[in-house]
C-alpha cells in the first residue's frame, strides 16, 4: 500500500520585520528545511512555503499520529476533520498560518 501523501502550505507572515525575506530565511532554517522539496512563493505580502511528505499507509495510522501532535500546532478543526474520513485519502492537505516572531530572530 502506498503511503497517505500529506500536503503541508505553511502561510508565514513576516509583516513585523524590514527584511521579509532574511526573515522567512531564517524560519526555514530554524525549522531545518534544507532536505525537503519545498517552494516558496510570495502571496500577498505573505510567504508561501509548500512540501510534501510521505505519511502513513492507512487512515487509522493517520488518526493515531495525528493525536499526538500538539494541539496548538493542529487545531481541532485538523483532528475533527480526520475522525470524520469516511476512506483512506491518497493525499492530505495541512495549511497553517504562521505570525513569525520578532524577538526569536537573530540581529545579524
Amino acid at each position: 500500500m502506498t503511503p497517505i501523501r500529506l500536503h503541508f502550505s505553511l502561510i508565514l507572515d513576516p509583516s513585523a520585520y524590514p527584511d521579509p525575506e532574511r526573515a522567512v530565511q531564517q524560519f526555514l532554517d530554524a525549522a531545518e528545511f534544507a532536505d525537503v522539496e519545498k517552494s516558496v512563493e510570495v502571496v500577498r505580502g505573505q510567504s508561501v512555503v509548500r512540501y510534501s511528505v510521505d505519511g502513513p499507509e492507512t487512515l487509522t495510522a493517520l488518526r493515531r499520529a495525528l493525536k499526538h501532535i500538539a494541539k496548538a500546532l493542529f487545531a481541532e478543526a485538523t483532528q475533527a476533520a480526520i475522525r470524520n474520513l469516511i476512506e483512506r485519502p491518497s493525499d492530505f492537505t495541512i495549511e497553517m498560518h504562521i505570525r513569525l516572531p520578532v524577538y526569536d530572530l537573530e540581529d545579524a
